[in-house]
């Protein structure tokens, strides 16, 4: 896991190590707090919001898999209240439209099919049929602000399961440098990994 200052940037930075941004889509359920939605937008990906059902919170999963494209590349299910969406549906039909899924890195590559980034802010403590939150989902993003179920007053965790054919420590190198704004310290040397013009610009017109 790593830890970060929130929910949101746990979120971003799973979107993030994915590869996703501009000309992806990434379904989000229309009823959650904004922060599941607005790192959809941080990364430069479309939201696409998919309405709940009807007496109950979660994501109407039928409106879900209706949703998903070629250009779809991550889901986020949001675990209200601490109560864990219903993950066999949701994994079901990722792997149902499999073959519309169209990877843009080595990560996406090897999950072979729409990602699913849970917002599990709620969810510190909670399991879905024996198997504990964090360890659900392909990545999970919890929050430690004060109103929740474990909180260091402010903060964030993210998790993800193993995927085959990428070393973890691989994905925990990109959360760190991510964190870091894509910089690294080596040997006291900092070093500029993979920032665009834009970026460096901004950075080096700071006072």
């Amino acid at each position: 896991c790593v830890c970060l200052n929130s929910q949101t940037a746990c979120g971003e930075m799973a979107l993030r190590v994915l590869g996703i941004g501009a000309g992806d889509e990434v379904i989000v359920p229309a009823y959650t707090y904004s922060a599941s939605a607005s790192i959809v937008d941080h990364v430069g990906a479309k939201i696409v919001f998919v309405d709940v059902q009807e007496g109950c919170l979660e994501m109407d999963y039928d409106k879900m898999e209706a949703a998903i494209t070629e250009k779809t590349k991550a889901i986020i299910p949001v675990d209200l209240g601490g109560v864990p969406c219903d993950y066999d549906k949701i994994f079901a039909i990722v792997e149902k439209k499999k073959a519309l899924f169209q990877p843009n890195n080595e990560i996406q590559k090897a999950i072979g099919r729409v990602a699913v980034c849970a917002d599990t802010a709620h969810a510190f403590g909670a399991s879905w049929h024996g198997k504990m939150c964090g360890s659900i989902a392909d990545f999970s993003s919890f929050s430690f602000h004060a109103v929740k179920n474990f909180t260091t007053a402010e903060g964030g965790c993210a998790t993800w399961r193993h995927i085959d054919g990428i070393d973890d420590e691989v994905i925990y190198k990109q959360f760190q440098l991510l964190s870091l704004q894509e910089l690294e310290k080596n040997q006291n040397t900092i070093i500029f990994q993979s920032l665009s013009r834009e970026h460096l610009l901004f950075l080096f017109q700071q006072d």
